[in-house]
C-alpha cells in the first residue's frame, strides 16, 4: 500500500483550498451574459417539453410560446423528461437540473451554477484519484491547471452537461482506483458501479472513458477482485441498456449527419484529413487553452502526449490510467470524423473529458526529473493557461440580453417577430425564438417563424403592424413579406441579422 493511501490533514486543506481556487475562477459575472442557442435548449429540455421550437408551426400568427416554465411551478411533470429527450443526449443531467432548479429556482445563475457544483466536485475527485495513482505533488498540480484550464472554466460556467460528464468519470474512476489500492468493499464496488452508470447516463462521448477505464481495470486487478470489478461494468451497462436503450434508439436518427441540427459537424471534404490530423495534434495543448498568436507552436509540443507516456510505461504504470483514460476519449471521438468526415475534434466540448489525464500527464512525465526542472513543466503550462485567461469569459456571440433589452423598449403589441431561416438552417428560426423569449417579459407582440414566403394570415397582420422586427441567418426579409420595406437593419455575430421593417 502507498504511504499517501490515506488522505492526510494537509492534503484535505489542499482539496480545500483547490476548490475555493476553482470556485472563484467560475463564479464571477455568472450571469452577465444572456444563453446561448444551447443553453436555452438544455433548460428547455429540462422543462420535460422536449424540444419544443423545433415543432412550432410555420407560417401562422402566434403568441410568444412558453418554453421555460419549470422549477417549484413546473405544469410538466419531471419525469416527462425521461420520454421527451428530443436531442442527442441520455436524460440524467436533464432530470438532475430540473431537480436542481426546483430547489434553487429557474434563471441564468442558478442554472448554470449546477455546472459549476459539478467542476467543484470534480476537482476533488480528481486529486484523490491522482493522489493514490500518482503522489500528492502531481495531484496538486494537475488540479491547478483543472482549474485554470480554459475550457473547462468556459463549461462550468455553462448550463450543458460536459462538467458533470467528467464528474461522472471521476467518480467511477475513484472507485475503481480505491478498489486496486485499499481493497474492494460494498462502498466501492457499489460506487464505481454508479460511477459507470452515470457515465453513460450523462453523455454518450463517455464510452471512450470506459472502455479505457475496463481495460484498466483488467490490467491492474487479478482473481475475485477482477471478477467484482467487471462485473459492476457489467451490471452497469445491463441497467443502462434496459432502462434507457429503447430511448437511445428512438434517438439513432438524430445523431445522423443529414438531420438539420447536426449537420453543422460535417467537414469540408477536399480538406477533412489534413485538418482532422492538425485537430488532433494540437488538441491536449487546446485542453489547456485556445492557442493564439505564436503560443500555436507550445500546442504542437502538447502532441508528444501522445507517445511519450507510452514509451515511459514500462517504467512508470502508474501512468497507465490516463494514457488509457486520454486515448479512449480522443480515440472514440478521431474514429467518428475520419469515419464520417466530421470534425467533432474541432470542438473541444467534445473532448473535454480527456481533460483531467492531460492535467496529470503534464506533470507526471516530468516528475523524475531534477527539481527545477520537475516543476518548470507545469509552471509554463499554467501560465500558458493564465495568458488566456480572459478570453474563458468572453463569447464570439453577441449577448441576446442586448438585443432583447433593444427590442423590448422599441416593441409594441401592435407590432410583429418574424423568425425566417431556410435550407440547412431552417431549424435556427425556432431556435433564435427560443433563446430570445427567454429575455423579452413580458412578451408584448406575437411572432411568426417562416421558411418560405408568408402566406395571407401572417402578410395581414405584418402590414397592419407599426413595426415588423424580423430575425434572419442570410435572407432578407422582403422578400417573405411582399409590401414591406428596410428601415433599418443591423448585423450580430453568432445571432444573425435583425431588420426592422415598415409598410
Amino acid at each position: 500500500m502507498n504511504d499517501f493511501s490515506k488522505p492526510n490533514q494537509s492534503s484535505l486543506l489542499i482539496c480545500l483550498l483547490l476548490i475555493l481556487i476553482t470556485a472563484a475562477l467560475r463564479i464571477p459575472s455568472l450571469s452577465l451574459r444572456g444563453y446561448s442557442l444551447d443553453e436555452a435548449w438544455t433548460a428547455e429540455i429540462a422543462a420535460g417539453r422536449g424540444s419544443v421550437h423545433l415543432h412550432l408551426p410555420k407560417n401562422t400568427v402566434l403568441p410568444m410560446p412558453e418554453f421555460f416554465s419549470f422549477g417549484t411551478n413546473a405544469d410538466v411533470p419531471w419525469w416527462r423528461i425521461w420520454t421527451k429527450m428530443e436531442c442527442t443526449h441520455p436524460p440524467l443531467y436533464f432530470l438532475g437540473l430540473r431537480f436542481w432548479t426546483d430547489i434553487t429556482g429557474a434563471g441564468d445563475t442558478p442554472e448554470r451554477s449546477f455546472s459549476i457544483l459539478a467542476s467543484l466536485i470534480s476537482v476533488a475527485l480528481l486529486y484523490d484519484v491522482a493522489r493514490l495513482c500518482n503522489g500528492r505533488s502531481i495531484a496538486l498540480w494537475a488540479c491547478i491547471l483543472f482549474a485554470l484550464a480554459q475550457p473547462q472554466i468556459q463549461y462550468a460556467r455553462e448550463t450543458r452537461n460536459y462538467t458533470w460528464l467528467i464528474a461522472c468519470a471521476l467518480l467511477a474512476a475513484d472507485a475503481l482506483v480505491r478498489i486496486e489500492k485499499l481493497g474492494p468493499s460494498r462502498r466501492r464496488l457499489a460506487a464505481l458501479m454508479i460511477g459507470v452508470l452515470a457515465t453513460l447516463l450523462t453523455h454518450y462521448f463517455g464510452i471512450g472513458m470506459l472502455i479505457g477505464l475496463g481495460l484498466y481495470a483488467v490490467c491492474r486487478t487479478r482473481g475475485r477482485v477482477r471478477v467484482q470489478v467487471l462485473g459492476m461494468f457489467v451490471l452497469a451497462i445491463l441497467i443502462f441498456a434496459i432502462c434507457w436503450g429503447p430511448f437511445m434508439w428512438q434517438q439513432r436518427g438524430l445523431a445522423s449527419t443529414s438531420d438539420q441540427s447536426t449537420n453543422f459537424l460535417l467537414d469540408k471534404p477536399d480538406s477533412h484529413l489534413r485538418w482532422t490530423f492538425y485537430r488532433l495534434a494540437v488538441l491536449p495543448g487546446v485542453l489547456l487553452a485556445e492557442p493564439r498568436g505564436p503560443v500555436l507552436y507550445i500546442c504542437y509540443a502538447g502532441a508528444a502526449l501522445y507517445i511519450l507516456p507510452l514509451i515511459a510505461l514500462r517504467r512508470r504504470p502508474d501512468l497507465l490510467i490516463w494514457i488509457l483514460w486520454m486515448l479512449g476519449v480522443i480515440g472514440v471521438i478521431a474514429m467518428l470524423d475520419f469515419s464520417r468526415d466530421t470534425h467533432h475534434l474541432g470542438l473541444i466540448r467534445y473532448t473535454l473529458l480527456a481533460g483531467p489525464a492531460v492535467y496529470v500527464l503534464i506533470p507526471a512525465l516530468v516528475s523524475r526529473l531534477r527539481p527545477w526542472l520537475r516543476h518548470s513543466v507545469p509552471v509554463i503550462a499554467a501560465f500558458y493557461c493564465l495568458r488566456a485567461l480572459p478570453y474563458a469569459y468572453r463569447s464570439a456571440v453577441t449577448d441576446p440580453k442586448i438585443i432583447a433589452a433593444e427590442l423590448q423598449s422599441a416593441s409594441q403589441s401592435q407590432d410583429l417577430m418574424l423568425f425566417i431561416s431556410t435550407g440547412k438552417n431552417e431549424w435556427w428560426a425556432g431556435g433564435q425564438c427560443m433563446v430570445f423569449s427567454r429575455y423579452l417579459h413580458p412578451p408584448k407582440c406575437p411572432v411568426a417563424l417562416l421558411s418560405a414566403p408568408a402566406g395571407a394570415e401572417v402578410t395581414t397582420r405584418a402590414l397592419a403592424s407599426p413595426h415588423v422586427f424580423a430575425f434572419t441567418v442570410n435572407e432578407n426579409p422582403t422578400y417573405f413579406v411582399h409590401g414591406l420595406f428596410t428601415q433599418t437593419t443591423a448585423k450580430f455575430p453568432g445571432q444573425g441579422r435583425v431588420w426592422v421593417l415598415q409598410k
